[in-house]
């Protein structure tokens, strides 16, 4: 089977949202050609790198596409593959946010995205459980339950003076449910972009460029 038929076969079966496996199928063809998934060799791998480096692709990127290739070949063959000569990966060093910018994130931010971020704090909750759990927030204040969407485990949180303060704030959360929509959302809002203007739109406190 064709590499790239081996992609889309693979994406199909797990139904795959990313179609990472494609594109990196589609790179290696134009490396090194279409060729049959259980041809694959550690050879090929380190052409595919020569080729990607003088692409300037990062050796991240790389080494990642060459780890779903093994992955191509395992599914077709039920055998392990040498990776041929790894590059080396650079760790990346953190770059340090101001502590103002890190205020100016609540200070700017509408008063639905206040609240998340104190939930988000005290609860270390994913993004969409978070965002459930503010929906469905309802007094008494002194507990938080929630169970998580992804492990099932039941989870309860006192409730500090601090979060209650938050958490009886008179807020509009955006419409829409906690999916990859109303997450893009939040995440736009968090960093806005340089310039503009926050300010309402349809009944979302949106930031205006």
């Amino acid at each position: 089977m064709k590499l790239s038929d081996a992609a889309e076969k693979y994406i199909a079966a797990r139904r795959l949202a990313r179609r990472s496996y494609q594109y990196t199928a589609t790179r290696f063809a134009r490396a090194v050609g279409d060729i049959d998934v259980t041809d694959l060799s550690p050879e090929l791998f380190d052409q595919y790198r020569d080729w990607c480096r003088s692409q300037g692709l990062r050796p991240a990127t790389i080494e990642g596409s060459i780890k779903e290739l093994l992955t191509l070949h395992h599914e077709a063959t039920g055998a392990r593959l040498a990776p041929g000569r790894k590059l080396r990966v650079p760790r990346p060093q953190p770059v340090l946010a101001s502590m103002d910018s890190i205020s100016g994130v609540y200070t700017e931010s509408p008063a639905w995205l206040r609240q998340y971020l104190a939930l988000a704090y005290w609860s270390c909750l994913r993004i969409a459980d978070c965002l459930r759990l503010q929906a469905a927030l309802t007094p008494p204040w002194d507990v938080l339950r929630w169970t998580a969407n992804k492990t099932q485990h039941a989870q309860a949180w006192p409730v500090p003076a601090w979060l209650q303060r938050h958490l009886v704030m008179s807020v509009v959360i955006p419409p829409g449910q906690p999916n990859h929509h109303l997450k893009r959302v939040l995440r736009r809002e968090i960093q806005p972009p340089r310039g503009g203007r926050w300010d309402w739109f349809n009944g979302c406190h949106v930031f205006i460029p």
